[in-house]
């Protein structure tokens, strides 16, 4: 991403929360070592309920998995702090278009980090 979207993106609400999630001595995030000992089968529901969490917090409300993100005030601008804060937390790069509900973020998600992992096992 870009240098001043990752700056900005740390020092905004959506930070705060995803802070929470810390980093592990190795450096690998939190979520990304909790999905690796997990099924994966069971990835889209843990992303979906972590996105859920996050983006409810900041909205300050409960998040429908399938409702549009924009009809809970969403807006591009708190769409591009998503937007970085889950790259930073994943190594994954979403698109704008990527974020119209929590469930299509986490099947987007699971679809590349899976597609990540299964390179990653081929090495």
């Amino acid at each position: 991403g870009s240098p001043w979207l990752t700056a900005f993106a740390q020092r905004s609400p959506f930070a705060e929360m995803f802070k929470s999630l810390g980093k592990h001595r190795s450096g690998a995030s939190q979520l990304l070592a909790e999905l690796a000992e997990l099924p994966q089968e069971e990835w889209p529901g843990r992303l979906r309920r972590l996105l859920s969490e996050q983006i409810g917090l900041i909205l300050r409300r409960t998040i429908d998995a399938d409702r549009p993100l924009t009809d809970y005030g969403l807006d591009s601008l708190a769409n591009h702090e998503l937007r970085a804060r889950v790259e930073a937390e994943t190594g994954v790069r979403i698109s704008t278009a990527d974020i119209t509900t929590i469930r299509g973020m986490a099947d987007c998600l699971y679809d590349k980090l899976t597609s990540k992992a299964d390179i990653a096992a081929a090495l």
